[in-house]
């Protein structure tokens, strides 16, 4: 995987890869099952979780929100759509079992 960064082309590192990524459109956080993230996302921003098994179905809770089931597609990407915005949040997620 590749990112462009001030003007320039990185490298990265999947196993080296901070909990998440800030874009100026999205969140893009590669995560293991059972890790959490805190975010404060601005209005435009959407939040994708990346290199998940496809078509697996995950238990993803955001902080005072109901625990809700989400499918990762065939690329093994779950967008989460109804995630708060403007304050501070935590996101955790598990394999449903």
């Amino acid at each position: 995987m590749q990112l462009f960064q001030d003007g320039s082309l990185a490298p990265v590192n999947l196993a080296h890869t901070p909990v998440a990524i800030s874009l100026k459109e999205a969140i893009v956080w590669f995560a293991p099952a059972g890790d959490r993230i805190s975010v404060k996302l601005d209005e435009e921003q959407a939040v994708f979780i990346v290199g998940l098994e496809p078509h697996h179905i995950y238990l993803v809770e955001v902080d005072d929100e109901e625990m809700e089931e989400a499918e990762a597609d065939s690329g093994g990407i779950v967008e989460l759509d109804d995630v708060p915005r403007g304050h501070d949040l935590g996101i955790r997620f598990r394999e449903e079992k």
